[in-house]
């Protein structure tokens, strides 16, 4: 079709030139038929085809004969015509030099539906200065795909059909654009739908139609006319209509039914009526319109019939009007225009469409209202809202019509219906009510309930409301009249039409009906959108400053008491044997106590060829035989590795035991002592009864000038070397035992504070106790302290076990030589070593361990049999009632660990100090991410949707996300602290048998302090910078929580890593759980976080987009904070079970478990 029109426009012109056409004009006129084909088509494509503009660029014969004749006649003939000065524009539809003080360029898109098919239009209005470049952009341009269209002259046509866009230099004033037709493949796209209902009897019929608007994006249709052409069988008609007015045509049998217009809400207009057909009687009266009797008097009545029946046809058409719609769905993006004069288009070259308004004129003339020049703003006429002040609003400029309807006062064209109605009932499931039309929490000045022409429509937004809705912020004021807003931030909303000031001492967030109180000490002046709340930084502040003067006052009154005690203990001389024997005496009381009256009660071990094998075929022990007795102190002496140490434990049923002095470094000697009894002397002792028990081991040990110095570490001073070894000593005595196992007591010590150690130890033996002592090298005095001595060879043989006295014998006996200047002790352990002096005469073959093992065994045998120990079955019996009634109850136990620990934190200020601090700085850093204010932004609830700005949820749930690892980072390595470093401690204290549980939840207990001070820290700074919509109370409840489970991780992970990894891998762990939980759904804390944040909201958001996007639940917060508090338990669970099975058990059980024993078990008499 487009080819043929072209042809025929073709021909057409060139008639119009030549005034006929045939080949033989064609001929003579060659060049401008050449010419006009060239200016006709642009790259192939039909462009120039008016004629007045070929004309002008393309001359016709006539003109372009006068123009040569001039030309002949030279410059210098008089009278001769002269050529035209001014040159032709170079787009013949435009002149030069047009200038317009405002630029301005409108377009209307008319289209009529017919037979089928939607035929449309862009009328165009320019009036643009210069010479402008345009370039007309569509939302959906593939609608114009297989489309009939015609342009105008301007329009670059290659453009079009490459890239879908119309690109032109516009005529100036009035001009079509472009016209099309497009098919309808799909009927419910149309705006109008009728619902015929037409039906024929023999007498008559009846007729029923209903109009419905439909597809006219909430836009009313006007001016609607339905016409009918009834068919020949009909006479006459009675139609009634309950919308419009109704005319019947009798003669051309003809209905129009006139509808003004008809709103999308308003009931659908009907017109119902009867129809009459010819009379069917008897009548022999000629009558032109009635066939002829012929024979039969029912001749007419036949007739009739036949004519009724055939299937009678009802013409229907129906004209409308539907303002700002298309009923194709074209849809203008944009018109870029460039040129001199514009700028570029990426800069200044966008200019806005304007539309034109056709309604204006009329809008005043229908109603009879006076229009203003510029429509005001009745929500700035009177002065833009301000914070604390009372918002005035203007007034309309008349009185708004009820028949005007829907879509009018939006502010970009306030007299164009260009507002979207909203479904304020919902498809009509809900009443049409002032609380459907505009919500709570909305702002809706101008709404009258019975004014359909008030309810709320959404406007298109100006450039500026639309770059604030893209950035997440509500607009400052609505885009039209009618349009509803949520109640402003800093006042609130009683109802829908009022706005008042939020009061002091109270805040008001966007869309608040009621406004919030403060909490304490907030900064909450008149208009306060959102608190901010300072007293809990003060009293952190003042808290602070008490705990810092009470710690100061206290480390004066210790410093005191600590220099008078070092002072007095100077003044005295050094103890003496006797002094030493009388503090021991003082024991003898306590362990009277402890062994309920039974002076009587002591422990012998009686063994006898007792090995011990690795897995792996290494023998520890082999055939060690022999009886340590009460009452005596017994020196376990050999080469490093000979399996001293193994023997020992091995005797008290344990596979491994620590040589190290493990006790609270940050404890008084006192304390640790008094700990030690408190726990594990029988539960009926009263405190003084264990306070003197104390006062007497710090006597007896010689610790009393040293009761109250802190034990110390590398870094801090605190007891000697020898102090350390004797308060060892003093922890074990503190449960009045009967055997003390000790190994290397002496070690690390001087040769006069060894000897002290081992005189205390040898005066203890004398109250009956069982002690053994692993040594190595001892000084003579010291050797010669001990009452026996069991020497092992390396391989765990056994050398000499027997009286210390008896050994020097023993091995001369055997050929070695012992020089006099040499103390006894190291010619005994060079004899061990295979390294001993034997006398002249003496084979080597003497020196050989499994020699010396050997001859030992068979001297054992023969000379040192004697008569087995005595079992006293009442004595074992005593025992087992005795250690049913040693420990302190359980829940006693709960309480000294809990307090111990609560000693310890006191006396580890600077680590508390920086866990504060590192909260603090944690705090304060989320704070300044949040930056105050309101941040919570989301899709408002139904039907309000398409005025929500940007949703800002994610930031909510995201914000909650780094606060869970900003805690982690802050909390994680306070929580490896409360347990790695008394590992030691701890297995010492199972081993001597503390209850674990006890222990655990004691360690608990006492941390719960710091986990409050540092989420107070951390909850303080975040509160005041960040500025949450949150109760005070819920939301550092969520920040406890989170502390809390924070802790129970960094205490499981402290199980199982060492103290110098743990920190650094609960931190890393910490991070990586927060992220990787966020993935697969919201963590705890980020539930709680979201939901307390947006539940001020709640009456404009809608809670269920917010669901369906975020997976977050409403209304759970304590459920959620049940599970956090569960979370932290659990943690705390699997870090018990690691303390039992990892550590405890692990660490004694996992060598035992592949140790093979041999020869007989070792024997524990009582007697």
């Amino acid at each position: 079709m487009e080819i043929i029109e072209f042809l025929q426009r073709i021909v057409d012109i060139l008639i119009d030139y030549f005034g006929e056409i045939s080949e033989i004009i064609i001929k003579e006129h060659f060049v401008v038929v050449y010419e006009l084909l060239e200016e006709m088509l642009d790259h192939g494509h039909p462009y120039i085809t008016e004629p007045a503009i070929l004309k002008d660029m393309v001359p016709p014969p006539s003109l372009l004969s006068s123009m040569m004749s001039a030309v002949q006649l030279g410059p210098n003939s008089f009278g001769a015509p002269k050529m035209p000065t001014a040159s032709f524009p170079v787009v013949p539809w435009r002149s030069v030099g047009i200038k317009y003080t405002k630029n301005e360029f409108y377009m209307d898109v008319i289209e009529t539906i017919l037979s089928g098919t939607i035929g449309g239009e862009i009328n165009c209005t320019s009036r643009l200065s210069g010479m402008p470049d345009c370039t007309l952009n569509f939302q959906n341009p593939r609608l114009f795909e297989d489309v009939m269209t015609s342009f105008h002259p301007c329009v670059r046509y290659f453009r079009f059909e490459k890239e879908r866009l119309v690109s032109f230099i516009p005529p100036d004033g009035d001009f079509k654009l472009l016209d099309y037709v497009i098919p309808i493949t799909n009927t419910n796209h149309l705006p109008v739908h009728l619902k015929p209902s037409i039906s024929f009897t023999k007498s008559g019929g009846s007729l029923s139609i209903h109009v419905y608007p439909r597809s006219t994006g909430g836009k009313p249709l006007e001016q609607v006319i339905v016409s009918l052409v009834l068919p020949p069988q009909i006479v006459s008609a009675k139609i009634d209509s309950n919308v419009g007015s109704v005319q019947y045509d009798q003669n051309a049998r003809k209905v129009r039914w006139i509808i003004p217009k008809i709103a999308p809400d308003q009931p659908a207009p009907h017109i119902s009526g009867t129809l009459h057909t010819q009379p069917t009687t008897d009548d022999t009266t000629d009558h032109p319109c009635r066939p002829k009797k012929e024979g039969s008097k029912h001749t007419s009545s036949k007739i009739v019939n036949q004519l009724l029946s055939v299937s009678p046809v009802v013409e229907i058409s129906v004209e409308f009007k539907v303002a700002m719609h298309t009923a194709s769905g074209l849809k203008i993006d944009r018109l870029d225009v460039t040129g001199e004069g514009y700028g570029s288009k990426d800069h200044y070259g966008h200019i806005a469409v304007g539309l034109i308004d056709p309604f204006k004129g009329s809008f005043a003339a229908q109603y009879n209202i006076t229009l203003p020049k510029t429509f005001p703003n009745p929500f700035n006429s009177e002065g833009r809202r301000r914070l604390g002040r009372s918002w005035t609003l203007g007034k309309l400029p008349f009185i708004v019509p009820k028949e005007l309807g829907a879509g009018f006062g939006c502010f970009q064209a306030p007299y164009v219906p260009i507002g979207f109605p909203l479904d304020i009932t919902d498809n009509g499931t809900i009443p049409l009510t002032i609380e459907n039309a505009c919500k709570p929490g909305f702002f809706c000045p101008f709404l009258d309930i019975s004014n359909p022409a008030t309810y709320p429509v959404q406007c298109p937004p100006s450039p500026t409301c639309f770059y604030t809705r893209s950035l997440g912020y509500h607009c400052w004021e609505p885009q039209g009249v009618f349009e509803p807003m949520p109640c402003p931030p800093g006042f609130y909303c009683p109802d829908y039409k009022t706005t008042v000031v939020c009061p002091t001492g109270s805040y008001c967030l966007t869309g608040q009906s009621a406004p919030t109180p403060c909490e304490f000490l907030s900064l909450c002046s008149a208009g306060t959108i959102i608190q901010q709340h300072y007293g809990f930084l003060i009293i952190i502040a003042v808290v602070d400053i008490i705990l810092v003067l009470v710690y100061f006052i206290l480390r004066r009154l210790e410093s005191r008491r600590l220099n008078k005690q070092e002072t007095e203990h100077e003044d005295k001389k050094a103890l003496g044997a006797d002094d030493i024997q009388r503090n021991i005496l003082a024991l003898t009381a306590g362990f009277h106590k402890g062994l309920d009256g039974r002076t009587d009660l002591q422990m012998n071990y009686e063994f006898d060829d007792l090995s011990l094998t690795l897995p792996d075929g290494k023998a520890i022990l082999q055939s060690v035989s022999g009886s340590i007795n009460a009452g005596k102190m017994t020196a376990i002496m050999g080469p490093s590795g000979a399996g001293k140490t193994t023997f020992m434990n091995v005797l008290m049923g344990k596979a491994a035991r620590t040589a190290d002095d493990t006790m609270i470094e940050e404890l008084s000697v006192r304390e640790n002592i008094r700990y030690s009894a408190r726990v594990r002397l029988p539960n009926s002792w009263t405190n003084a009864e264990v306070d003197a028990h104390v006062e007497a081991i710090l006597q007896a040990l010689n610790l009393s000038h040293v009761a109250d110095k802190r034990i110390g570490n590398v870094l801090q001073r605190g007891i000697s070397g020898g102090q350390r070894k004797r308060v060892n000593i003093g922890m074990e005595l503190a449960a009045a035992p009967l055997s003390v196992f000790l190994d290397e007591p002496t070690s690390g010590l001087d040769s006069t504070a060894a000897m002290d150690a081992v005189n205390i130890l040898h005066s203890i033996s004398r109250l009956g106790l069982t002690i053994v002592a692993v040594v190595h090298q001892p000084r003579v005095e010291i050797f010669e302290t001990f009452d026996d001595v069991l020497m092992i060879a390396p391989g765990g043989r056994t050398a000499y076990f027997g009286p210390v006295s008896g050994a020097k014998p023993y091995f001369e006996s055997l050929g070695f030589y012992f020089r006099l200047t040499i103390n006894v002790a190291d010619t005994l352990m060079d004899i061990l070593a295979g390294r001993g002096e034997l006398n002249n005469g003496i084979p080597a073959t003497i020196l050989g361990v499994t020699q010396i093992s050997n001859t030992w065994k068979e001297y054992a045998a023969t000379v040192l049999k004697g008569p087995e120990l005595p079992v006293s079955k009442a004595s074992i019996e005593s025992m087992n009632d005795l250690a049913t009634q040693r420990s302190a109850s359980y829940i006693r136990q709960v309480g000294l660990a809990c307090n111990r620990s609560l000693a310890q934190q006191s006396r580890l200020v600077g680590g508390f100090v920086l866990e504060c601090l590192n909260g603090l700085a944690a705090g304060a850093i989320m704070g300044v991410a949040a930056s105050g204010g309101e941040n919570f932004t989301s899709h408002l609830v139904f039907p309000y949707l398409g005025l929500s700005p940007a949703s800002r949820a994610w930031f909510i749930a995201m914000y909650g996300m780094l606060i869970g690892i900003a805690i982690s980072l802050a909390a994680a390595p306070a929580g490896v602290n409360v347990f790695s470093g008394e590992k030691a401690v701890y297995l010492r204290e199972a081993e001597a048998g503390h209850s674990t549980t006890a222990y655990f939840i004691g360690k608990n207990l006492s941390v719960i302090p710091r986990i409050v001070f540092s989420s107070a820290h951390f909850f303080a700074l975040y509160y005041y910078l960040a500025q949450p919509p949150i109760a005070i109370g819920i939301q550092f409840a969520l920040l406890f929580l989170n502390f809390f489970g924070i802790y129970g991780m960094g205490m499981f992970i402290s199980m199982i890593i060492s103290q110098q990894n743990a920190p650094l891998i609960a931190v890393t762990v910490g991070l990586i759980s927060e992220v990787c939980v966020d993935l697969v759904h919201p963590s705890k804390m980020q539930l709680m976080m979201f939901w307390e944040w947006a539940k001020p909201y709640k009456g404009i958001l809608s809670i269920s987009l917010l669901t369906d996007s975020f997976g977050y639940e409403d209304g759970n917060t304590f459920t959620n904070m049940g599970v956090m508090l569960g979370l932290g338990f659990g943690y705390r669970l699997i870090a018990y079970i690691c303390l039992l099975f990892v550590l405890k058990a692990g660490y004694f059980r996992r060598l035992m478990a592949g140790f093979r024993a041999k020869g007989k078990k070792s024997e524990t008499s009582l007697s």
